[in-house]
């Protein structure tokens, strides 16, 4: 019985030191566990629509290219204030990725605003660009200037 004892307090004291690293990692990261241990698939993102602020250089162009070279349908809006970046943008991803003229959607605009009206009416214009009824992904990249 003592064997089995201390079988049982050697499986706790692993616990307890497991459980502990957990909860030092977590309290570490900038999301939830279940992100923090995920490894998303290029499957994941199979015919979704990605809406990407800041995607006229950096890492909002970087996460462009990375999600176009996926190679699984995706489809992007890319904004941002420098329409003619988001152009030049546009033409790199069909010609490096080979991505079709329509699958991304160039939305120029001021991100840096409170003004409900405006925003709704660009997204209901990337709805409509896509004839769809939602964006299946936001990443909200934009800073201010």
């Amino acid at each position: 019985m003592s064997a089995m004892s201390d079988s049982l307090k050697a499986v706790a004291a692993v616990s307890a030191v497991s459980g502990g690293l957990l909860y030092w990692k977590w309290r570490r990261m900038d999301s939830d566990l279940s992100t923090y241990f995920s490894r998303l698939q290029p499957e994941y993102f199979r015919d979704r629509i990605i809406w990407i602020t800041g995607a006229s250089s950096g890492i909002g162009e970087a996460l462009c290219y990375h999600a176009a070279s996926l190679n699984v349908g995706v489809k992007l809006v890319i904004s941002a204030r420098r329409h003619q970046l988001l152009q030049q943008l546009q033409e790199r991803l069909i010609a490096d990725c080979n991505m079709r003229r329509s699958d991304v959607f160039v939305l120029p605009m001021h991100l840096n605003t409170t003004d409900v009206t405006y925003l709704n009416d660009k997204y209901q214009s990337s709805l409509r660009h896509f004839n769809v009824r939602s964006i299946d992904i936001l990443v909200n990249k934009a800073g201010f200037s």
